[in-house]
């Protein structure tokens, strides 16, 4: 109960992603029966007006299928349309992830390397992690291994702990490589 008045108290307040906790509270049934499609009509007002991870989220349950039908084409839709008022870089990132990798979004580096550097110029962590991959591999830009070192650290810097996986998996391969060379 008192969590559902905190975030009705939210939205009464302005702040839409109030909307993303009330879908929670449905979904799960907390303080009263779960009730899906009641959450995700909670989710979709705070997506339409404008709440940040109220658009995130459901953007990503629509590429996903997760909750409700899959509508690729609507989710990166939903997303690209909120991009100007991404004001923190994670819409950016969330969407440069999905271009970078493809699968179930079509593999667009370019796009990726362009909303993953808006968002790291933002002091993203995720999107610090995406660039050291797309300069690591040269995707929607030139292969730089010094630059994927510097935007692996700067995304360790700020706590993305991934980056030092990639970090980590990137030696790997160029210690391997260098074995090869030398043998």
């Amino acid at each position: 109960e008192r969590a559902e008045l905190w975030a009705k108290r939210a939205v009464m307040h302005g702040n839409n992603d109030g909307f993303l906790m009330l879908f929670e509270l449905r979904r799960l049934g907390v303080g009263s029966q779960p009730n899906l499609s009641e959450g995700i009509k909670f989710l979709m007002t705070g997506a339409s007006s404008g709440g940040r991870m109220c658009v995130l989220r459901y953007g990503e349950m629509l590429i996903e299928g997760r909750f409700v039908p899959r509508d690729v084409e609507r989710g990166i839709k939903l997303l690209e349309a909120a991009v100007p008022r991404d004001r923190d870089g994670s819409i950016r990132a969330v969407l440069a992830e999905r271009y970078y990798h493809g699968g179930l979004v079509p593999q667009n580096p370019a796009r990726a390397f362009k909303l993953a550097k808006e968002a790291a110029d933002l002091n993203n962590a995720d999107a610090w992690s995406i660039l050291g991959e797309l300069y690591a591999f040269g995707l929607g830009v030139e292969a730089d291994w010094t630059t994927a070192v510097d935007c692996y650290s700067k995304a360790i810097s700020l706590g993305n702990l991934a980056a030092m996986v990639n970090l980590g998996r990137h030696y790997l391969d160029l210690d391997a490589q260098l074995g090869e060379e030398a043998g």
